[in-house]
């Protein structure tokens, strides 16, 4: 193998586009079985929203891989130029062709299977789409947020990325609850559009990584946040359930 290669980093690769083949894949199982919702095991529910928590850890996967390859450099005019046109142009070009693809194939379907629901064909072609316009903001926001966070110390970047992770997880997650227990109409204001909000902290959680900041913690204990995380999600999700909320996770 490359001396240049990091061999995990292509192992974590690898469980990313897994996890993102099996939401997908389990996404679909239910979404065509929705008319038979009522009949569902416990078994089964619970699968499918352990799925929901294990398939949605892919995006997070790679954002923090390419926080790790990308933040930790320096930049200067040229270079920033220079990494625009590898790592942005070719994902703004593809993006463009693929939206015009689906375009015309949803005009042909309009036109010749008219039977066919066009919200629901929508959806199917255009629900995955989002990524790409996130990543490329990602991308051409990189050398500027690597110039900035480089000039501090890993521990002062974390605070930032506890009080970042407590606007962007904590408080629309109270707002749910108060939502799932009849208190309507609560919004908590904040914003976190210079952070990049959720992807953002990701990116950042992986920049952290190559600064080595995690390695002062024992495995053993983010295996039992893992653990623990896992099964407060799969609760909440049963919660919400049985209330007879539905939320997107």
């Amino acid at each position: 193998m490359s001396k240049n290669r990091i061999e995990w980093i292509d192992y974590v690769r690898t469980l990313a586009i897994l996890t993102v083949l099996y939401i997908h894949a389990t996404d679909g199982i239910y979404i065509i079985s929705s008319d038979m919702i009522m009949n569902y095991t416990l078994f089964s529910r619970v699968f499918q929203f352990a799925s929901l928590f294990i398939g949605r850890i892919g995006v997070p996967f790679f954002l923090m891989i390419t926080g790790y390859l990308l933040l930790d450099r320096v930049y200067d005019d040229e270079k920033v130029r220079k990494f625009w046109n590898t790592g942005c142009k070719g994902l703004i070009i593809v993006t463009v062709i693929w939206v015009a693809i689906y375009f015309v194939t949803l005009q042909y379907v309009a036109v010749f299977a008219p039977e066919i629901n066009m919200a629901e064909a929508g959806t199917l072609f255009f629900s995955h789409m989002w990524y790409m316009p996130m990543i490329i903001g990602m991308y051409l926001s990189m050398p500027f947020v690597s110039s900035a966070i480089n000039n501090f110390r890993p521990q002062t970047i974390w605070q930032a990325t506890i009080v970042f992770t407590l606007l962007a997880f904590i408080l629309p997650f109270i707002t749910l609850v108060l939502d799932i227990m009849g208190v309507q109409n609560i919004n908590i204001q904040y914003c976190l559009g210079f952070s990049g909000g959720v992807y953002g902290i990701y990116i950042i959680l992986g920049w952290l990584v190559k600064k080595d900041f995690f390695k002062k913690y024992s495995s053993k204990l983010f295996g039992a946040i893992a653990i623990v995380s896992f099964l407060i999600c799969l609760g909440f999700q049963y919660f919400a359930f049985q209330q007879g909320y539905d939320f997107y996770l």
